[in-house]
């Protein structure tokens, strides 16, 4: 499996405003829903109940939002990056400045345990989550993705 099949340039923000954790899904189910992803408020109704069932905070200032988004086609990966200023979460570590966001249609949790699974691999690699963190276009930041995504088996 490759992200390359699912991470969206259309999904990516550079700069998110919220300050906390629902705030910054929302802002991210604002962006989804714009980029033809789906409802706004299903998608932020989704994101934050599973960030209220368990916090998806990876540590290193890294998270990894996901839910389950009926209407796709198939899952959709985006990156939201907090500019600077951690979105703190629950209180767990010292806030995330990366959130790598996963939605899924309902039917593709193998799928979408997959891609969980990709992406804990990738944030391990050396330099990953500085080299997103600096990115500057959306682009970029797909670019650095996908290059790293094609480094692992």
């Amino acid at each position: 499996m490759r992200l390359n099949d699912y991470v969206s340039e259309r999904l990516v923000l550079l700069r998110i405003e919220a300050r906390d954790m629902e705030g910054a899904l929302g802002e991210v189910a604002r962006k989804a829903a714009e980029a033809g992803f789906g409802d706004a408020s299903l998608i932020e109704e989704r994101l934050v109940a599973r960030e209220r069932l368990h916090s998806t905070e990876i540590g290193s200032g890294f998270a990894i939002p996901h839910a389950t988004v009926p209407g796709l086609d198939q899952p959709v990966v985006g990156v939201a990056l907090s500019g600077g200023v951690p979105v703190t979460s629950s209180g767990e570590g010292d806030g995330i400045s990366i959130l790598i966001v996963i939605l899924s249609p309902p039917g593709w949790e193998r799928d979408h345990l997959k891609i969980l699974a990709r992406i804990c691999r990738l944030a391990r690699h050396e330099g990953f989550l500085e080299a997103v963190e600096a990115a500057v276009t959306p682009a970029e930041v797909v670019e650095i993705l996908r290059d790293v995504d094609g480094l692992h088996a």
